[in-house]
C-alpha cells in the first residue's frame, strides 16, 4: 500500500478542503443480539485541510473509488456513509491518517486505509459492481426520514406493516423506546438509498407475519454500512 510523501502546506482543493475527518477504527459485523456495533470511522487532521466543522470529526465510511489525482499523487476517495452525506458524496483518504490515528501530522501516513474496501467489491457506491439488498419485512407501520441519528430531516413514504422493503445495510441511530439503535437504508423505491427506517419494526429473522415480541434489533446477514 502506497504511502505519501512529506506534506507541503495544505491548500484548499479537492479533498484538501474537505469539511470532514478520519478511520479510526473498523468494527466486526454485529452479532446476532441485541448489543451496538459501529461501522468503520475515520478522523481527519485539523492541519492538513481548511475546515468549517469541528476539528478531528470522525465520520463513517463506506468503501473507496479511484479518482481526482490530488498534489501529492493520492488517487483513492471515499464514499461518505454518514448523514447528511448518507452515500452520496465523496472525499479524497488523502485528507485522513488511514492507520487509526486521530492526531498529529499526515507525512508518511498511508494514502488509504486497507481495511476499507474498494467499493467495487463491497457491492456498494458508484464505483462498480451490484449492491447487494436484504429483504426485511414490517410488523408494525414504519416511518422513514433522511437523518437516522435523531429521526428527524425530510420524512419518506411509510413502510406498511407486513410489507417486505429491499435493505442495503446498517447504521448506528437513534435509540427508539426499547433502546434499539440499529437503522437499516432502505434500497427499495420509492426510498432509493436516500432514507433510513428504525430496524426495530422489522421481523429481523426471516418471519413475515405474526407479534415482533422477542425479535432481534436487526437481522445479523445485514452488513453494517
Amino acid at each position: 500500500m502506497a504511502s505519501r510523501p512529506p506534506r507541503r502546506k495544505p491548500h484548499q482543493g479537492l479533498g484538501e478542503g474537505a469539511s470532514i475527518n478520519r478511520i479510526t477504527t473498523i468494527l466486526s459485523l454485529p452479532p446476532p443480539d441485541r448489543r451496538h456495533a459501529s461501522p468503520p470511522s475515520v478522523t481527519l487532521n485539523p492541519l492538513a485541510v481548511t475546515t468549517q466543522r469541528d476539528a478531528q470529526q470522525t465520520v463513517q465510511i463506506a468503501c473507496w473509488v479511484s479518482g481526482f489525482k490530488v498534489a501529492d499523487g493520492n488517487t483513492y476517495w471515499y464514499e461518505i456513509a454518514s448523514s447528511p452525506w448518507s452515500g452520496a458524496y465523496y472525499v479524497s483518504a488523502d485528507a485522513f491518517y488511514n492507520n487509526g490515528e486521530t492526531s498529529g501530522t499526515l507525512s508518511g501516513t498511508p494514502f488509504v486505509d486497507p481495511n476499507v474496501p474498494n467499493c467495487s467489491t463491497a457491492g456498494s457506491g458508484s464505483g462498480g459492481g451490484s449492491k447487494p439488498t436484504y429483504a426485511e419485512t414490517a410488523g408494525s407501520v414504519a416511518h422513514t426520514w433522511t437523518d437516522y441519528e435523531d429521526a428527524g430531516g425530510t420524512q419518506g413514504p411509510e413502510i406498511a406493516s407486513n410489507q417486505t422493503v429491499q435493505i442495503a445495510c446498517w447504521v448506528p441511530g437513534f435509540k427508539v423506546a426499547d433502546g434499539d439503535t440499529y437503522w437499516y437504508e432502505i434500497a427499495s423505491s420509492p426510498w432509493n438509498d436516500a432514507y433510513f427506517v428504525s430496524a426495530d419494526a422489522f421481523y429481523n429473522n426471516g418471519e413475515t407475519s405474526g407479534s415482533l415480541v422477542g425479535t432481534p434489533f436487526v437481522d445479523p446477514a445485514v452488513p453494517a454500512c
